[in-house]
C-alpha cells in the first residue's frame, strides 16, 4: 500500500485558540498547583494540536483515548469539545483523571458516564464492536511490542466513517529500542527491556496501517530543521533543570518542533510521525448513499445517543 506524504496542514487554531497547547496548558491550570506547575511535556504541546485539528471533532460523540496515563488530552477533549471521552490506560495512575474533572468542575461528566476513566490493555479492549467515532493515541502504540494486534483493536472498535489519531516516533530508519533498567513499573532482570519502535513508512505500513485495514486520511510529519532541543529536553542530566520550567513549552515548544517534510525527516529519534485512519463505511444494497453521512460525522448509533458501555466478562 503506497501511502503519499502530505505536505500541507489543515486549518489551525492559531497559538492561543482552540486546541492550541495554550489553551490546553490554560485548563490544566485550573486542576491544581501541581498539574499547573507540571506544564506540558515538550513533544505533546506540538502533538496534540496536530492531532485535535485533524480529527474533525465539530463531528464527533464519543471519542476513547488509547494511553491516557496522567496526561492532560482526555480532560481537555472532554470539558472544551463537550465529547464524551473515555480515558483508558494499562497503568491504574489513568483513575487520577477522575479527580482533575471534579477539580475542574465538572463531576457532572462523571455522574452521567461522559467522562470514564478505565484500565484498558490496548491489544484486548472490553469495549463492544464499533463504540467510538474517534479514537486517539498520542505517543503510545510504539510502546506496545504487538502492535498490530493493538491496531486491529482500535479498528474493531471504531465506528465506520470514524477516524482514529496516532503519533509515533519516526525516523528513515526503523529499529527496536530496549532499555537495561526497569520503567512504567517493569522490573529490570538483566535481560534488556522492550520500551519502543521506531518507524519508518515501512514499518508504520506493516505494522499500524495493513492490520488494520483501514485508510489513510492523512500523513504528516513533524521534525527539528533547526535546533534540536530536543537533545537538551530529554537529557538526563540538562534536562531536569528544563523540567522546572515546562509552563513554557505551550509557548515555545513549536518553535523548535514544527511541520516538515518526509524528506527532512532525519536518521535520529526527534521526528514524529502524525497518522490519521478513517474506517470505511458499509455501503448496503440500494442505501451506499447514506454511508456518506457516517463519514463525515460518525456512525448512526452516535448521533441517535445510542453509547453501549465496556463489554462485561
Amino acid at each position: 500500500m503506497s501511502v503519499p506524504p502530505q505536505r500541507t496542514a489543515p486549518r489551525r487554531s492559531g497559538v492561543h485558540g482552540l486546541n492550541s497547547a495554550a489553551d490546553i496548558y490554560r485548563l490544566k491550570r485550573r486542576a491544581g498547583l501541581r498539574k499547573a506547575l507540571g506544564g506540558l511535556d515538550y513533544s505533546r504541546c506540538v502533538e496534540y494540536p496536530e492531532v485535535l485539528n485533524r480529527l474533525e471533532l465539530e463531528c464527533a460523540s464519543r471519542v476513547l483515548e488509547i494511553g491516557s496515563s496522567r496526561l492532560f488530552l482526555a480532560p481537555y477533549i472532554a470539558v472544551r469539545h463537550g465529547l464524551e471521552v473515555h480515558a483508558t490506560d494499562q497503568d491504574p495512575i489513568v483513575m487520577l483523571q477522575k479527580s482533575w474533572i471534579r477539580r475542574l468542575g465538572h463531576a457532572e461528566l462523571l455522574d452521567s458516564g461522559r467522562f470514564v476513566a478505565a484500565r484498558e490493555d490496548a491489544t484486548c479492549l472490553t469495549y463492544p464492536d464499533e463504540s467510538f467515532d474517534r479514537i486517539v493515541c498520542v505517543s503510545t502504540i510504539e510502546h506496545i511490542p504487538d502492535t498490530e494486534r493493538a491496531a486491529r483493536e482500535i479498528a474493531r472498535v471504531l465506528e465506520p466513517g470514524g477516524l482514529a489519531a496516532f503519533t509515533v516516533p519516526y525516523s528513515k530508519r526503523a529499529r527496536e529500542v530496549h532499555l537495561d533498567h526497569g520503567f512504567y513499573g517493569k522490573p529490570y532482570s538483566g535481560t534488556p527491556l522492550f520500551y519502543e519502535y521506531i518507524f519508518d513508512r515501512s514499518m508504520l505500513e506493516s505494522k499500524l496501517i495493513l492490520p488494520s485495514r483501514l485508510e489513510v486520511v492523512s500523513l504528516t510529519f513533524l521534525g527539528e530543521p533547526g535546533v534540536k532541543a530536543s537533545e537538551i529536553v530529554f537529557h538526563p542530566v540538562l534536562g531536569k533543570p528544563l523540567s522546572l520550567v515546562r509552563w513554557l513549552w505551550p509557548w515555545a515548544a513549536g518553535l523548535f518542533l514544527k511541520p516538515i517534510d518526509e524528506r527532512q525527516v532525519s536518521e535520529g529519534t526527534e521526528n514524529v510521525a502524525v497518522l490519521v485512519l478513517r474506517k470505511r463505511c458499509r455501503e448496503r444494497p440500494g442505501k451506499a448513499g447514506r454511508s456518506s453521512g457516517a463519514a463525515n460525522g460518525g456512525g448512526s448509533r452516535a448521533r441517535a445517543g445510542v453509547r453501549p458501555g465496556p463489554r462485561r466478562s
